[in-house]
């Protein structure tokens, strides 16, 4: 597995600095900056993507540096990025501001926002803002019942799929605004489809044949009742004994929420006192949140290399907003920070023993890392399979604040999880929901990089494991897993193991290299 800062996520979420309350204070003009920034490159991609060309008026035709001529002249192309010609196909109409009233088909390009500004989303308070650029920001109301109308025949022969929509989301919208004040639509574009790298672009030449298992598991890693981790304790038993070459460890390890952390009067976390007088409270010691992972994390990792020194897993440590020892800010630093070494900020947290445990006993040579520390969120390459990872809650937080119609029986799921590939954004929602703290102003250290084959997204919605379903209703190509939460109050709870096939070459071509064909994932209990 390579370093996940290579992806270029970790080493710059990584430099982050402000603390606690960076999103706080960050400036509205930044933030405004961001959001037009994400809806122009996405409205770019979108026209791109599916060839959408500009609209062509008889008419003379008012813009924000003057008029366009009738006749064969366009929307000045300095004007409107990345779309200088028509579409050839006719399978989409032709892009237009958000707002402008017209009696044909067109299509415009905005974001998903919330008339009543508060709440959760519903079909009656649907609005798409255009960018500033070309639209000045307006605003139009989105009539849905095209889309729902199970006889609409779209004029490239296709039929609606529902929609699935949620505040923050970029999309494409087409259907009739004859009046300028609310737009009917019959189909919704729903972001772009990824087309950078991904594991079927590999050399094959160089790809690993051998199969390999990477397992995902999301804390809480101990019971609210106590401060022995004995699920975790579990999960490390079974890593011995199947031996997997990943396993990928979700935040929070400590869990800030937990009252045993918090600490009678808030004093934090406290463990029986064996070692005198010294910061007794009740019997007890006082101790930071940092030693209660040294404790009962990073030795238990420690014991088992110490135990297996030859072990070939490799651990993957992605930090949570509820982890108690570490900037609850998105997108959020890794537990070391990448220029300070093991003698950085978090060089109490004992992660280099787990490094150099058992190694006076190994028997081949040590020669890659033991345990990875990436930002959250982070995209890692682990042999030839594109693999991203978001700590956060998003399924959860999509679920509560968006809304659907028409979408088939048993695939909101998949909807859900679709949203993130099709916006390419591990965390696309916006405004945030309270108490999530979103830093706007790098808002592109959370964008998806490039095409994921397997995205991994813990929620306390059912554990799931689907390949992601995009907002025209077909399968992608992303395998999308939810491991569930490894410990659920007092009682157990799931994680996942993802097994992925080596790619097969053969004589005349290549075989089996499709990501899809040769992975299959399963949900289990602890």
């Amino acid at each position: 597995m390579q370093p996940p800062a290579a992806t270029g996520n970790s080493s710059s979420v990584g430099s982050l600095d402000g603390g606690l309350r960076r999103h706080m204070f960050a400036p509205l003009e930044a933030r405004t900056l961001e959001l037009e920034r994400l809806l122009l490159d996405i409205d770019a991609s979108i026209r791109c993507t599916y060839d959408v060309g500009l609209e062509y008026e008889d008419n003379m035709l008012d813009t924000s540096d003057g008029i366009a001529r009738k006749g064969d002249e366009a929307f000045d192309t300095d004007q409107i990025d990345g779309g200088s010609r028509a579409s050839a196909s006719g399978r989409y109409a032709a892009w237009t501001p958000v707002g402008l009233p017209r009696q044909n088909l067109v299509l415009c390009v905005g974001r998903i926002c919330n008339e009543a500004h508060s709440g959760r989303l519903n079909s009656c308070s649907i609005l798409l803002e255009g960018s500033f650029k070309h639209s000045f920001g307006s605003r139009i109301k989105l009539d849905l019942g095209g889309i729902l109308d199970d006889h609409c025949n779209h004029h490239d022969g296709t039929f609606g799929s529902g929609y699935s929509l949620f505040p923050g989301q970029i999309v494409a919208v087409e259907g009739n605004n004859p009046l300028g004040s609310a737009m009917r639509d019959s189909r919704i574009i729903e972001g772009i489809h990824l087309q950078c790298k991904s594991s079927h672009e590999c050399n094959i030449s160089t790809a690993d044949d051998r199969s390999f298992s990477v397992w995902a598991a999301c804390g809480p890693y101990t019971t609210s009742t106590d401060l022995e981790y004995d699920p975790l304790l579990d999960l490390i038993e079974r890593v011995v004994s199947d031996k997997p070459q990943v396993v990928i460890l979700c935040g929070p390890f400590v869990d800030a929420r937990q009252s045993l952390v918090i600490g009678e009067n808030g004093v934090g976390p406290s463990i029986e006192d064996n070692e005198g007088d010294v910061g007794r409270c009740g019997g007890k010691r006082v101790i930071t949140a940092e030693n209660v992972f040294r404790l009962k994390v990073s030795s238990l990792l420690a014991e088992m290399y110490e135990l297996n020194p030859d072990s070939g897993t490799q651990f993957v440590l992605v930090p949570s907003l509820d982890d108690a020892f570490i900037d609850a800010v998105y997108p959020q630093a890794p537990f070391v920070c990448s220029g300070d070494g093991r003698n950085g900020k978090f060089c109490d947290l004992g992660l280099q023993e787990v490094e150099t445990s058992g190694l006076v006993d190994i028997r081949t040579k040590k020669s890659q890392t033991r345990v990875h520390l990436p930002s959250n969120p982070c995209t890692l390459r682990i042999k030839d399979v594109m693999v991203g990872v978001t700590s956060t809650d998003i399924l959860f937080h999509l679920a509560s604040e968006g809304c659907n119609g028409g979408i088939p029986l048993g695939s909101r799921l998949a909807r859900l999880a679709g949203h993130l590939v099709g916006q390419g954004s591990y965390y696309p929602l916006f405004p945030a929901p309270t108490g999530m703290p979103l830093d706007m102003t790098k808002s592109k250290e959370w964008e998806i990089p490039c095409m994921l084959d397997v995205l991994i997204v813990p929620s306390r919605l059912e554990p799931f494991a689907r390949v992601a379903a995009y907002g025209n209703g077909s399968a992608g190509t992303t395998l999308v897993v939810n491991p569930g939460v490894l410990t659920k109050f007092s009682t157990g709870g799931t994680y996942s193991r993802i097994n992925i096939q080596g790619a097969k070459k053969e004589i005349h071509g290549v075989k089996g290299n499709n990501i899809l064909d040769r992975i299959s994932a399963v949900i289990m209990h602890i």
